[in-house]
């Protein structure tokens, strides 16, 4: 019988990570029952927000994870069984895989919903730009946000999963400036690359500072990923008919100043 390897919450962290708050445990694979496939992991990502989740913290939509739960962690697998679900023997999708080697789901529900990978694309991009990350930020900055060629843009988060393609879509779209918020030289050389035309360092700069200093005349379009002093530097320095995106992990607001 084939084994289903987990990585599973051994103690909930305070700060940072150790062995000891992993556990490894291997199980037996569960057929899927009626409605149901069983999924092979072909990729898991990585992200920051897993050690909210092992903090025993609800983000991005996802349940809290107690001791002895399999670690949540996006992924891209292959449908191995179908007994009735919505996907076919050999179909690439990604969704909720958890660390895990095999997972046996409906593929429907809220917390464990599955998608096609694209076709004819490398299947790990739907970990990234092709995935939940890259489909928040469109839908946050093209759909909530609405620019408009040289619309004065802010990011704070920029270096993030979702911040750092809300700023290449924002440079795509014709916006400028672009002015991205990161933590350290490194990030702030990378949003730079990515196509931020400044970067403010909230380590060593003052935001509020900084925004005032690049949005002379305001800026059209802040996506926020962290809130507190930053975002309060952005109503602080809005244009008229400016639009903030909200990005919450699970929850797009638009504001229309």
């Amino acid at each position: 019988m084939a084994l289903n390897r987990q990585w599973v919450v051994a103690r909930h962290p305070n700060k940072g990570l150790s062995h000891d708050h992993f556990d490894y445990r291997e199980v037996p694979v569960t057929d899927p029952a009626p409605g149901e496939v069983l999924i092979e992991t072909l990729y898991l990502s990585l992200a920051p927000v897993m050690r909210m989740y092992m903090q025993g913290h609800s983000a991005a939509g996802e349940k809290p994870l107690g001791i002895g739960d399999v670690i949540h962690g996006r992924g891209v697998g292959r449908v191995v069984k179908s007994n009735g679900g919505r996907f076919e023997v050999g179909d690439i999708v990604h969704g909720q895989m958890g660390w895990q080697t095999y997972k046996t789901t409906a593929a429907t529900e809220k917390e464990r919903f599955f998608r096609y990978c694209a076709p004819d694309l490398p299947s790990y991009l739907a970990l990234g730009a092709l995935g939940m990350t890259g489909f928040s930020a469109w839908c946050g900055f093209v759909s909530v946000g609405a620019p408009r060629l040289g619309d004065a843009v802010l990011v704070s988060g920029a270096a993030g999963g979702v911040g750092h393609i809300v700023v290449q879509i924002a440079r795509l779209r014709g916006c400028g400036p672009v002015i991205g918020v990161a933590g350290g030289e490194e990030k702030c050389q990378l949003i730079r690359e990515l196509g931020c035309d400044q970067a403010i360092d909230y380590k060593s700069q003052s935001v509020p500072d900084e925004v005032r200093r690049h949005f002379p005349d305001g800026l059209d379009i802040y996506f926020d990923n962290v809130g507190g002093e930053t975002l309060e530097a952005a109503l602080d320095n809005l244009a008229p008919d400016a639009r903030i995106v909200l990005w919450s992990g699970g929850f797009n607001v638009w504001t229309d100043v």
